[in-house]
């Protein structure tokens, strides 16, 4: 597919030392650099062509995309047997979920970085603590590098501390503030 050609492009000419260079030499910005920039880190590291190697990154992220899943599943349906286990058994035969992994595309990897931004979130209004809120607001940041829809969970970050954490105006504002300057800093620099 196009968006295939154009991350493995600029996977390779990163590799090379070219920079983040499409196919036609024209600057790569339609896609966020997450993904060219793991393929080509990868591909650098294990002297491997990046193409070869996004086939089996995206075969990992399945399995990864189906154990976050399955977590999350399991532990807020776990008092509906049949509704987990028909949940977990949904991800794993997704039809789009397959068509996505089996292209040299930044999806499987985008939707890792949501699952993750859901789990820490989840941790961050249990726990309430520094770690939690850093790795919330980082796997969101990583969304972001990941596909630029993921801007999106910058939004849905900020509400959900504004509407659902049980401190002060004062202490939500500050969280606020570290959330959105994690979030936002990777995609501004």
């Amino acid at each position: 597919s196009p968006d295939s050609v154009g991350y493995i492009a600029a996977a390779r000419n990163l590799i090379t030392g070219t920079g983040f260079i499409r196919y036609d030499g024209s600057p790569f910005v339609e896609q966020p650099p997450l993904y060219s920039a793991l393929l080509a880190l990868v591909g650098k590291i294990i002297g491997s062509d990046p193409l070869l190697f996004a086939h089996i990154l995206n075969a990992l992220l399945y399995g990864l995309i189906v154990y976050l899943g399955g977590l999350l599943t399991f532990r807020y349906l776990s008092s509906f047997p049949p509704f987990t286990l028909a949940g977990t058994l949904a991800i794993v035969f997704s039809i789009p979920l397959f068509n996505v992994s089996v292209w040299a595309w930044s999806a499987p990897l985008f939707i890792c970085f949501v699952l993750l931004s859901l789990i820490f979130a989840i941790s961050y209004f249990v726990k309430s603590d520094t770690t939690s809120r850093i790795l919330f607001a980082s796997s969101v940041a990583i969304s972001c590098l990941t596909k630029y829809i993921g801007v999106t969970l910058i939004l849905w970050g900020a509400l959900t501390i504004l509407i659902f954490q049980r401190d002060s105006l004062k202490n939500r504002i500050a969280h606020l503030s570290l959330f959105t300057l994690i979030s936002v800093l990777p995609l501004g620099v």
